[in-house]
This record gives structure tokens, C-alpha cells and sequence, in this order.
């Protein structure tokens, strides 16, 4: 482990136990009895945070991005649910890996490489999440565009990002 992350952890448990040894000194009846019932969701704070610490501490360590432990997750669970759409259709881990896979082809096989900027306007559905792992796949950058946005502040959007492309959702085609 990282000398880094091991004195950020020591010096997060000195604070948090001073704070809580301070409190108890200070606090009268009844305060005492809150800092005691409340001790054990603290520490489970602690616990989590720490974790949460260590884990991307390791995802740094190893170069790993969301994609790599999506990944993970399709290798490790491929018939599990991974996605539930709002017109009922759910994707599971290796039916979304399948298809990120296609989209990924399509994508190389029309001249998208690594380095090249594409525009996502898309709903919040499982089809945006899986354009953008299929796009990460091919080391596309993926720009995500704002459905909300007036058609001039797309524009200035789209030109700062500099798209080759742009993917978006049949409803939003007006824009």
C-alpha cells in the first residue's frame, strides 16, 4: 500500500478519535449517551470510507478505469441483471458485453480510432452507458452532450469538443 494513503488513514483515525474523545469530555448527560449510540455508525462511516480509499488507491495503482471493472463484473456475473430499461428491456452482463462489442466494430469499421472525439446525445438509458463502454473499448473519446441545451449552445458544445460524430437518440433528431 501506498506510504501516501497510510498516513491520510492514520491521520483520519487521530481526527476522529480527538473529535470523539473532545466531545465526550465536554458533553452532559444525555449528549453522552447520543455520542455512545451513534459510536457504532461512525466507525461503520470509517469502514466504508477507508474502503472506498483503498479501492481507488488500487484502480490508480493498476491504471484501472470504470470500463476495466465493468469488465470485471461482465466476466465475473454474465447472466446477472446489469441494466433495466424503462420499456422493459433489461440487458444482462453478456448480452450488454455483446452488444458493446457490435457497437464497438461498427465503430473501428467506419474509421473511428483512439484519440477521435465522439458526441454521446442520449436519454439516460442502458443504450447511452453501453454506447459509451463501446466507444472506450476502441479508446474513443466519448463527449457527453447535455440534452437540455438550447441547438446554438449544442453547437458551441459540439465545436469545443471537436466531434467527428455525434450518436443521438431518435427523439432528440430535431436538434
Amino acid at each position: 500500500m501506498d506510504l501516501n494513503i497510510l498516513k491520510l488513514i492514520f491521520a483520519f483515525i487521530i481526527v476522529f478519535f480527538t473529535t470523539f474523545v473532545f466531545n465526550i469530555l465536554r458533553a452532559k448527560g444525555r449528549y453522552i449517551l447520543i455520542i455512545i449510540k451513534t459510536f457504532p455508525r461512525d466507525l461503520q462511516l470509517i469502514y466504508r470510507v477507508l474502503k472506498s480509499e483503498i479501492f481507488i488507491t488500487f484502480c490508480i495503482w493498476r491504471d484501472y478505469t470504470i470500463l476495466h471493472y465493468f469488465y470485471f463484473n461482465c466476466k465475473k456475473r454474465p447472466n446477472d441483471i446489469a441494466f433495466i430499461g424503462i420499456e422493459g428491456r433489461d440487458y444482462t452482463f453478456r448480452e450488454f458485453e455483446d452488444e458493446s462489442n457490435k457497437i464497438a466494430r461498427y465503430f473501428e469499421s467506419q474509421g473511428y480510432k483512439a484519440g477521435d472525439c465522439v458526441g454521446l446525445l442520449m436519454e439516460s438509458t442502458p443504450e447511452y452507458v453501453l454506447c459509451w463502454y463501446a466507444l472506450g473499448k476502441i479508446r474513443v473519446i466519448t463527449s457527453f452532450l447535455n440534452t437540455n441545451l438550447m441547438p446554438d449552445q449544442l453547437m458551441h458544445c459540439i465545436n469545443i469538443s471537436k466531434c467527428n460524430g455525434i450518436i443521438f437518440d431518435k427523439p432528440l433528431e430535431s436538434l
